[in-house]
This record gives structure tokens, C-alpha cells and sequence, in this order.
């Protein structure tokens, strides 16, 4: 986003195709590290109580951050 507010301040083209590039490729990444930890919540070997309390809000976090990615790469097409 920093370079898409850079590249309309300043009206550079390279800028903005930069940061779609980045943009792509970090929901990319994103997805990746989502479809990996879903997968891999199974074999999780850790205290119930921790898988509980801890892991439930790490995974609304990382499906939320994917959502926002998501978002911002359809917004930036």
C-alpha cells in the first residue's frame, strides 16, 4: 500500500507496478501459509488448553489477514 500511495503522490508508474508485484506475491505467500497451517493444526502437539485459547485466535488472524489480502489485490486490479 505504501507504494501505491508513493506512486500517486509522485506519479511514477514503475512504483505502482512494483507494488502490485508485491502485492501479488504476498498473497501468494499468504495463502501458502494458511493452506500449510491448516493442514498442519492436526498434528499440533501441544496442551489442550494452549490449542484452545491460543491457537483459535492465531487462526482468525491468519484467515483475516488473508481475507485482507485477498481484498486489497482484487481492489489494486
Amino acid at each position: 500500500m505504501l507504494l501505491y500511495v508513493l506512486a500517486w503522490v509522485g506519479h511514477q508508474a514503475s512504483q505502482a507496478w512494483t507494488g502490485l508485484w508485491l502485492l501479488g506475491l504476498d498473497t501468494v505467500d499468504a495463502a501458502l501459509c494458511v493452506g500449510s497451517g491448516l493442514m498442519a493444526a492436526e498434528g499440533v502437539m501441544i496442551d489442550p488448553s494452549v490449542k484452545a485459547y491460543l491457537l483459535f485466535y492465531h487462526k482468525r488472524i491468519m484467515l483475516g489477514v488473508l481475507g485482507l489480502a485477498l481484498v486489497l489485490s482484487v481492489w489494486a486490479l
